[in-house]
C-alpha cells in the first residue's frame, strides 16, 4: 500500500517474521518440530518439491508436493466409475491480508436424480471477521475459482440469492469459472454454484468418486457433503461413515486435507 520505488516495507515485513522463526525454534524439542512439521504438511501449510525423482515421488505420494489432482477414477476396475472433482481457489487481490480473517465453511449437495444425471449444488459461506481500515485486515477483495471436472455444465451462480451473469468459464483439463467477490468488514457473502456432471449413471453396479481439494495455505474450514438418492439407487459401500436419513447421507467433516470419497452404488 502507498507503494513507492525503493520501498522496502514488505521485504522488512517478511523478514521480521522470518527472524521470529528462527528465534522460536531454538526453543522447540526437535520431537515437536517434527511432528508439527508432518501436520503442516498433512494439512496443506507446508509444501515441497525435490530434484530427486524418489523422494519427489514420495512428496506426491503423501500429497505433499501441492500438485493439482487430476479428476481420474482411483480405482481403475471399477465399472462405471462416475468422477466428479471440486477445488475452491482463493486468490485475495486487495492489499491487506484479510484472508487471515475470513472463513469459508463449504456444503456440497450431491443431487442424483432418477435417470442418473447428477446434479450438484456448491455452496460457500464467506465471513469476514476483521475490523475497517485496520491492518492487516479490511475489505476482502477475492478473485474466486471453481475448478470442476471438465464438459460440466453450469447451471447456476448465485450470490446472496441473486444470480450471476458476469464471470469467466473455461473447459480443458477442468471446467472452470471465476469471478471478483468483494466481502466487507464484519459481513459475510454466500456463494452458490450448480453443476450437471457430464457422465450419468446408467443400470447395474457403479462407483461415484468425488475428490475435493484444499487450497495450498487455506484454513481447515467445515465441509458438510449431502446425497440425496432416489428410490431406484442403494448404496452398497462407502469409505465414510455417514449419517443416513431415508434416501438422505450427511457426512461432516473438515477440509483439513484433500479428500476423496467413493460411494459404491446399484441402480435398478
Amino acid at each position: 500500500k502507498d507503494f513507492f520505488p525503493g520501498s522496502i516495507q514488505k521485504k522488512r515485513f517478511l523478514g521480521n517474521v522470518m527472524n521470529q522463526l528462527f528465534i522460536n525454534i531454538g526453543t522447540v524439542s526437535p520431537a515437536t518440530l517434527v511432528k508439527q512439521l508432518e501436520k503442516s504438511l498433512n494439512e496443506k501449510q507446508i509444501v515441497a518439491y525435490s530434484r530427486d525423482r524418489d523422494i519427489q515421488q514420495y512428496l506426491e505420494k503423501n500429497y505433499w508436493s501441492g500438485r493439482t489432482l487430476k479428476p481420474k477414477c482411483n480405482l481403475p476396475q471399477a465399472i462405471n466409475c462416475i468422477l466428479d472433482y471440486i477445488f475452491p481457489v482463493d486468490a485475495n487481490l486487495g492489499v491487506n491480508k484479510a484472508n487471515f480473517f475470513v472463513s469459508r465453511p463449504t456444503k456440497m449437495n450431491i443431487g442424483i436424480q432418477e435417470n442418473g444425471v447428477i446434479k450438484n449444488t456448491v455452496t460457500l459461506t464467506y465471513t469476514n471477521n476483521s475490523y475497517e481500515d485496520i491492518f492487516p485486515g479490511g475489505p476482502y477483495k477475492n478473485y474466486f475459482q471453481l475448478f470442476m471436472p471438465p464438459n460440466s455444465q453450469v447451471e447456476q451462480i448465485m450470490v446472496d440469492d441473486v444470480p450471476l451473469t458476469d464471470y469467466d468459464e473455461t473447459n480443458f483439463e477442468y471446467k472452470t469459472i471465476g469471478f471478483l467477490l468483494t466481502v466487507p468488514p464484519r459481513d459475510s457473502r454466500i456463494v452458490q454454484v450448480t453443476y450437471t456432471l457430464p457422465t450419468t449413471i446408467i443400470g447395474g453396479n457403479g462407483m461415484y468418486q468425488l475428490i475435493f481439494q484444499k487450497q495450498i495455505g487455506s484454513a481447515n474450514d467445515n465441509l458438510q457433503l449431502e446425497f440425496d438418492l432416489p428410490d431406484n439407487i442403494s448404496v452398497v459401500n462407502n469409505n465414510f461413515s455417514p449419517l443416513v436419513k431415508g434416501n438422505k447421507i450427511i457426512y461432516n467433516t473438515s477440509i483439513s486435507s484433500d479428500k476423496i470419497f467413493l460411494i459404491e452404488f446399484s441402480k435398478n
